[in-house]
């Protein structure tokens, strides 16, 4: 009976302890939800101006016409960021904290990296994005899904190709800096996604295959963030451990 009381108050802390990486803690939800407003600037539109966010024909859609935009614009869509960043500090560390963080680094980029070269540059990258997906995905490829360490590899040498097609493409329309933006902007998005994929998935200690070392942008801010799972493998060994005991 002892053994069936210890079997089953283990079990419920496993439970417990996965449940609570299934579901967000109300802090998540408190910070995440603070503001529901839709931003003046949609931070999806300027992720799909870029030829790497699309993985095959199922997903590409056309491209935005994105105006002008002024300051209290930008202001107004950033102000909720670093509001959301500093309340997330707060919360326990989780996957839905890490993901989270994750994205906000993109945010970070544009808003407080290179606010003015968005507001000066994005409007032209739109007006040449079709040309730039047309002529890039036609040459590389679409990227395509990076579920191992050897399509990773791939992965990145497709966003390669794309970077160096579109550069004669978006200088010709845009100029030089636009380009450096346009190239900044998918490093940073390569980085951040797979930065989280690789931290999600317990390889992010793995050395990057050599086509990715290009793309990486050194991001500390947050980094560090792991999400809680490990602590449900510790535990699980330290009932294993316990049982041996029993």
């Amino acid at each position: 009976m002892a053994r069936f009381v210890t079997l089953l108050v283990l079990a419920f802390c496993i439970l417990e302890t996965v449940y609570g990486q299934l579901v967000p803690d109300q802090c998540f939800v408190n910070c995440t939800s603070a503001s529901k407003k839709k931003p003046p600037v949609d931070i999806s539109d300027i992720k799909k101006i870029l030829p790497d966010q699309y993985q095959d024909t199922s997903t590409e859609t056309s491209c935005p016409q994105i105006k002008n935009i002024t300051t209290a614009e930008m202001d107004e869509t950033c102000a909720p960021v670093k509001q959301e960043e500093r309340c997330l500090t707060g919360c326990d560390t989780s996957s839905f904290k890490t993901m989270r963080l994750g994205v906000l680094k993109v945010q970070d980029f544009i808003c407080f990296d290179r606010p003015e070269d968005i507001k000066k540059h994005l409007p032209c990258l739109s007006q040449g994005c079709q040309e730039v997906k047309s002529t890039c995905i036609t040459k590389c490829g679409y990227i395509g899904q990076a579920e191992s360490q050897a399509n990773l590899g791939k992965t990145c040498a497709t966003i390669n190709c794309l970077i160096k097609c579109s550069e004669p493409l978006v200088t010709k329309k845009c100029g030089n800096d636009a380009y450096s933006l346009h190239s900044d902007l998918i490093r940073v998005i390569f980085t951040q996604t797979m930065t989280t994929i690789r931290t999600m998935s317990f390889s992010q200690h793995d050395p990057w295959p050599e086509q990715c070392k290009p793309l990486i942008i050194a991001n500390d801010k947050g980094s560090s963030s792991t999400t809680a799972i490990p602590s449900i493998l510790l535990l699980i060994m330290t009932i294993l451990a316990a049982f041996r005991n029993l």
